[in-house]
């Protein structure tokens, strides 16, 4: 065997510490960045930190509530809310019995958040014991509460009321036809008019399928906006980064005649001046990479900031990419998890980036559009005789010119939450 010694030349694209942290800083909101100055202000001893003492304002979300059920059943009506604190406490002022008491709040115990009883296979209580101690919850809260599905939660909160005897026996009965909303199939089955249906049918939506909320709501959720665009009063778009929310950076002479001594400190001090000029130098970077893309959107989509997202034209991150001669990676990483407070209200900037339906035309209209007319639509429409897929499909065409196929509506709806024709039926 013959050992031989060659070179060989090659390219390998090594990413360094400080492209990788360029990146990330890249794709950083306005918080993120802040706890990551804050972290390089610990491990850096020349990085200070200086806050401003006004900072703009932020614009609150509310998280949601949680999934929602059927549809008709969103609007069904709320009570106030118990907690499970005072569900015990009323045990003490309702019942004197030691063993009611204690069953009762094991029941409480093992409620979940909206007051629904949740028993585990392990859970030894017999069927008689269960709806004794349910019938017995009446008493402490709402009505509805410790029931095991929203069919018991509805009857028990109808049953604490002396009239409704057909909306009883439609939530006994036939609830699957009630949630389908078979209306025809109702009457027939029931024997009543449809205006008695109707009248049922309202009854139980002034219900409500969750009786109560044990656990506190979550608090509201602030978003610092990444970018401000203002509609100025002579009809101008005009934008500004938020870089007022940021702390400033300064850095800390005191070390500075440490950092020229030949020994371990002073190294150690040239190397995190270094880290203190990448940074400046990345932050800069982020803000001009920001600056023009933020700039080039307003410019693409200023209708839609002028009207709103019926008005949302098709656009890809390629297309961003090409305009400003950078790489579609660097447009992603840009975007990602920032926000923009616009004349139409706060927005991802993920948002603004849209699909054409058919990209052969210049003026082809984005799936957004077409989800808001669908929405429109389907907030419109006569409810006895709701739209079906083709005559959606049908009335875009006709009234807007958009070209969608009736398959494409019917994944458009169902992305939507949108129920078929069927499901949004109502009564006549």
């Amino acid at each position: 065997m013959q050992i031989h010694l060659t070179q060989r030349q090659e390219q390998q694209l090594i990413m360094t510490t400080e492209l990788r942290q360029s990146i990330e800083l890249l794709q950083m909101n306005q918080m993120e960045l802040t706890d990551f100055l804050q972290e390089q202000e610990m491990e850096n001893p020349l990085i200070e930190l200086e806050y401003p003492d006004t900072r703009m304002s932020h614009s609150k979300q509310n998280q949601p509530a949680g999934a929602q059920g059927p549809e008709w059943i969103e609007q069904i009506g709320s009570e106030p809310q118990l907690g499970r604190r005072e569900l015990l406490l009323n045990l003490e002022f309702t019942f004197r019995d030691s063993d009611t008491i204690r069953f009762l709040a094991y029941l409480i115990g093992q409620l979940d958040d909206n007051g629904y009883l949740q028993l585990s296979s392990q859970d030894r209580v017999s069927e008689e014991e269960l709806s004794k101690g349910i019938r017995l919850l009446q008493k402490v809260g709402p009505p509805g509460i410790g029931a095991r599905n929203l069919q018991e939660c509805l009857l028990l909160q109808l049953e604490s009321h002396d009239e409704g005897d057909h909306a009883k026996r439609l939530i006994r009965d036939h609830f699957e036809l009630l949630t389908r909303r078979k209306w025809n199939d109702i009457a027939r089955s029931m024997e009543i008019s449809m205006d008695k249906v109707k009248e049922a049918v309202d009854q139980i939506r002034s219900l409500n399928p969750k009786p109560c909320e044990l656990d506190a709501s979550p608090p509201p959720h602030y978003v610092i906006p990444d970018v401000w665009i203002t509609l100025e009063p002579n009809g101008d778009l005009t934008y500004r980064l938020n870089g007022q929310a940021l702390p400033r950076i300064r850095l800390n002479t005191d070390y500075l005649p440490l950092m020229h001594q030949a020994n371990d400190i002073g190294h150690y001090l040239q190397d995190r001046h270094k880290q203190y000029n990448w940074l400046l130098k990345s932050l800069e970077q982020r803000q001009q990479t920001l600056s023009n893309i933020t700039q080039f959107l307003m410019t693409q989509q200023s209708a839609f900031f002028r009207k709103g997202e019926l008005f949302l034209k098709p656009l890809t991150m390629g297309t961003v990419a090409d305009a400003l001669d950078i790489h579609e990676s660097t447009v992603s990483r840009t975007i990602k998890n920032k926000t923009m407070q616009t004349p139409v209200g706060l927005i991802n900037m993920n948002d603004l980036f849209s699909s054409a339906l058919n990209s052969s035309e210049p003026s082809a209209a984005s799936s957004t559009q077409v989800k808001s007319l669908l929405k429109d639509y389907v907030l419109k429409e006569n409810k006895a005789k709701p739209l079906s897929d083709q005559k959606l499909s049908d009335l875009i065409k006709s009234e807007h010119g958009i070209s969608v196929s009736r398959r494409t509506v019917a994944k458009y709806r169902e992305e939507l939450d949108i129920p078929s024709s069927g499901g949004r039926k109502e009564i006549g």
